[in-house]
């Protein structure tokens, strides 16, 4: 897993998704403040910082909790945490081999929870069916891997349709991390090695064309706006329709070598969904590479 940087916007993005799942109908911007544009209580300015304490993994102290007046204020927060962390010391081997899958099992929980917005009082076991008992979508489930990589330092590429439980999810992610600490053990380097920022760049290019050189006239509109993971397709600036975004989806295919299966392209409502099911498909495209030249020899 290769450390990834984490901008502002996509910090907000992920608080702007909280705060709509709590309820707030107000729009949010990074100058919105908690109290008095959003009508937060201390109670629910807690529970959003539990949430990006749990997706960052961060710690926020009470005090710093008391100083947060503005959605800016909480972004710049997150990120100066990140950036503490990343340039902290990676841990020792002796602090490594603690790892155990208990406590990899605890922590899959907490993020499960925390990403999917799954309320504490909704049982999670070991054989809890993440699709049809906690109602998780393939995107919800790739959210709580790319936490997962971002706690542990690792690299999934385990093709999660085939996993079911959260027991099984969770020995996925240990056998990775138990892997990547044995000396003889090296990560599977691919070809592509394609990462969140390029596929949207690249996308980015695709869809302003798309929109801006379409052949159908009544089709085509200029895009003044920088096309970002929280755009949504079917509204300004886009205003894609479905017959829009499946031909885009096509174009999609040829530039990366991949094929968008029907049920990922129903799902897609903004960019950062394209984003996450096109990182999806190189990554079972690129498994199933290794896993050829694994049985060749």
């Amino acid at each position: 897993m290769q450390k990834n940087y984490i901008d502002k916007q996509t910090i907000f993005g992920k608080i702007d998704q909280k705060i709509i799942a709590m309820g707030f109908t107000a729009d949010v911007t990074q100058n919105s403040n908690f109290f008095e544009d959003l009508y937060f209580d201390d109670l629910d300015l807690a529970e959003l910082v539990i949430h990006v304490e749990a997706i960052f993994n961060i710690k926020i102290s009470n005090e710093e909790i008391q100083k947060l007046q503005k959605v800016s204020d909480l972004c710049c927060l997150i990120e100066s945490k990140i950036q503490q962390n990343q340039n902290k010391e990676a841990k020792t081997p002796e602090q490594q081999k603690n790892i155990t899958k208990q406590s990899v099992y605890e922590q899959l929980v907490k993020v499960i929870r925390s990403e999917c917005i799954i309320r504490d009082n909704k049982s999670i076991t070991p054989i809890t069916n993440l699709r049809y008992d906690l109602d998780l979508t393939s995107l919800d489930i790739v959210d709580v891997c790319i936490v997962m990589e971002r706690l542990y330092n690792i690299r999934i590429e385990f093709l999660t349709e085939n996993i079911e439980t959260v027991q099984q999810l969770c020995d996925n992610i240990y056998s990775i991390i138990e892997q990547k600490h044995k000396k003889s053990y090296i990560m599977p380097q691919t070809k592509t090695n394609i990462n969140d920022t390029i596929i949207l760049q690249k996308l980015s290019v695709l869809i302003k064309n798309y929109c801006e050189n379409n052949p159908d006239d009544y089709r085509n509109h200029s895009i003044n706006k920088p096309i970002t993971l929280e755009t949504k397709l079917k509204k300004k600036p886009l205003k894609l329709d479905n017959t829009d975004i499946m031909q885009l989806s096509m174009e999609i295919d040829k530039e990366f070598g991949i094929y968008l299966p029907q049920q990922y392209i129903d799902s897609f409502r903004t960019v950062e969904d394209i984003v996450k099911c096109v990182h999806v498909c190189i990554l079972k495209k690129e498994t199933q590479k290794i896993q050829t030249i694994q049985k060749q020899r």
